[in-house]
């Protein structure tokens, strides 16, 4: 019998890992070998967020829940119709292929004391007490834009968020607004803001710019190849930008990410890609994953070169298992086709694990010197994977169906490579259960 969950307690993921994306490194040991499913609640969705102790969840309603046993502590608001819905769930749980609605954004941030969400039906901002148990304040659009965008906390003073054109800075301590900035008819706003603490980055059309957190005010605008699709923070040196450009007569699709200097937003490297990309995750010593053409390929973070694989499974520390040496013969860190003819979505590290989404729906973990997947988590019909949060013995998987926590069946040998978890919807009706008894407190 292997030990325990060990790690849990002290295990922290702030809203999207500290950045505007889900692009977390850390050092967890992923000690999930025998995966199974521990606990299931249906109709949250969207990354969750871990806070003292506690996971705070949207999807349905905004919930707040024990994560060692998944049991729902409160919500924050419900309606008849949807009491009715996980009523019925309760007494007969079935999944059919219906996703539950999204009322609350996924990703919620937590401040000292305040959880703050998205409205999804209407665009605005919502805040309660870390207990759900009273409301602090709202925003609301002057006309609805219903949106699951999450916002950025910058600090412990201040909510950033996207509405149409516009970017919007709250006060955390009561939903009045700091500043406004508005990047111009035509300029959709479609990622995350990211924020140093310093300045906040947003991408427009054929754009990227800094604005001062504590003004609103441009500290910097930079051309860029086309539509930001994400960025990403590499420490306190640069900023990593992926893009989309349509050109030609038949709107072809070119794909392409550069790096810019956060203090100037002066162009440090440039690079391109021949499908379209997954966001950047994070490897050892800064390096970056991208998902391209069904393989994770890392790339140097000072040259935006991609870079070929040397294994060493003797290493002690991953960073030294998991060093590249620069070669013209690039080895993937997955290669192509090791999940099937599927894009990779969302690669991350963990330890020795390369932990990454597909296009098929499912969850793939794969080993990251052999390239080999170890095992994958298979959505029941017509669900989606969404987002995950690994935590080294916990991995937190958000689908269109609800929430589930994975971890490591120990009185069980570590599965055989390439092994599929199903589930097999034991869970279900005591899972809605344990929601409905939080929608009467």
């Amino acid at each position: 019998m292997r030990a325990g969950v060990t790690s849990h307690h002290s295990f922290e993921w702030p809203q999207y890992g500290g950045n505007s994306e889900h692009r977390y490194v850390h050092r967890y040991r992923d000690r999930i070998l025998a995966p199974k499913v521990l606990w299931f609640v249906p109709g949250l969705a969207g990354q969750p967020t871990l806070a003292g102790g506690e996971l705070y969840s949207g999807g349905v309603t905004l919930a707040r829940l024990e994560p060692l046993s998944g049991e729902v502590l409160d919500v924050a608001h419900s309606g008849s119709a949807l009491r009715e819905r996980v009523e019925g769930l309760a007494t007969d749980f079935e999944w059919d292929g219906e996703a539950f609605p999204c009322l609350i954004g996924g990703a919620p941030a937590i401040s000292r004391d305040l959880v703050i969400a998205r409205d999804a039906l209407d665009g605005g901002i919502v805040a309660f007490n870390r207990q759900l148990a009273w409301p602090a304040w709202e925003w609301r659009p002057n006309a609805p834009a219903p949106s699951a965008r999450p916002g950025c906390l910058v600090g412990d003073d201040l909510f950033v968020f996207t509405s149409g054109t516009q970017v919007v800075a709250l006060w955390v301590a009561d939903g009045r607004e700091a500043w406004r900035f508005d990047a111009g008819k035509g300029n959709e706003l479609e990622m995350v803001p990211a924020s140093d603490g310093r300045l906040v980055y947003l991408g427009t059309k054929g754009w990227f710019q800094a604005v001062e957190a504590a003004t609103g005010e441009t500290a910097w605008r930079e051309p860029v190849g086309g539509n930001t699709k994400s960025c990403l923070l590499l420490a306190d040196r640069a900023i990593v930008v992926t893009e989309r450009v349509e050109e030609g007569a038949a709107n072809s699709l070119r794909h392409g990410a550069c790096a810019l200097g956060l203090a100037r937003g002066t162009q440090l490297w440039r690079t391109s890609f021949d499908e379209s990309p997954s966001d950047p995750g994070l490897g050892s010593g800064g390096r970056l994953l991208w998902g391209v053409g069904g393989a994770i390929v890392l790339y140097s973070s000072e040259s935006g070169k991609p870079e070929g694989a040397r294994s060493s499974p003797d290493a002690a520390d991953p960073a030294d298992a998991l060093g590249y040496a620069g070669s013209s013969a690039v080895t993937p860190l997955v290669p192509a086709g090791a999940v099937g003819n599927h894009r990779i979505l969302s690669p991350t590290l963990v330890e020795r694990s390369v932990v990454f989404g597909g296009s098929d729906g499912n969850l793939h973990v794969a080993d990251a010197l052999s390239g080999a997947v170890r095992w994958s988590f298979r959505m029941p019909l017509g669900f989606e994977l969404q987002d995950f949060v690994h935590a080294g013995d916990l991995l937190f998987v958000a689908t269109s169906l609800g929430l589930f926590c994975l971890g490591d069946a120990r009185d069980q040998p570590p599965a055989a490579p390439g092994f599929v978890l199903e589930w097999s919807g034991e869970e279900g009706e005591t899972a809605a259960m344990s929601l409905l008894k939080a929608f009467d407190r």
